[in-house]
């Protein structure tokens, strides 16, 4: 359903699950009224989201492949990130608890890591540069490859666990 504009009765939820989407809306405040409008007193609202780490060896590779090229991970993290989630909730909600997830992978088969940035077409209006380079890219990814034998690869991200702020 569109997150703006809700199909729905205000007060219908007991808990509502908001899975990686927050980061992605212009208007969060829009969107977080309509959440809120939309839970019972007493709800649950649970959200996840990434961190400001998130994937930024994979970013940062791409970037010096070329510096065009972007994720836009920095913009997303901002709308609402795992540093920044807890503030952009408290207008909406109380006891908001953070749960934090975070691992660093060692990918060690060049194609699997090319396939899996290649997989991401979608996630940026700037990623075209990468696929019409994509030849390029792999000889740059197999070139670091040969000299390190190894791909880092950061995940980390959160999720929060908030209540509707009842008014009186």
């Amino acid at each position: 359903a569109d997150c703006f504009c809700l199909p729905y009765d205000d007060e219908s939820f007991d808990i509502i699950i908001v899975n990686h989407v927050l980061m992605y809306f212009e208007n969060l405040k829009q969107a977080l009224k309509e959440i809120y409008r939309v839970l019972k007193k007493n709800g649950t609202l649970y959200c996840s989201t990434i961190a400001k780490d998130m994937m930024i060896e994979r970013d940062e590779m791409v970037k010096k492949f070329d510096s065009k090229i972007s994720f836009d991970q920095e913009i997303l993290y901002e709308h609402f990130g795992y540093e920044n989630g807890s503030e952009k909730l408290s207008q909406y909600f109380c006891d908001i608890e953070a749960f934090d997830r975070k691992e660093v992978y060692e990918v060690t088969d060049l194609d699997l890591f090319y396939q899996f940035i290649m997989s991401c077409k979608g996630l940026s209006s700037s990623l075209e540069i990468l696929y019409k380079k994509k030849w390029l890219f792999y000889e740059y990814l197999k070139n670091y490859f040969n000299k390190n034998r190894v791909f880092y690869l950061t995940t980390h991200a959160g999720m929060f666990k908030a209540k509707k702020i009842i008014n009186s």
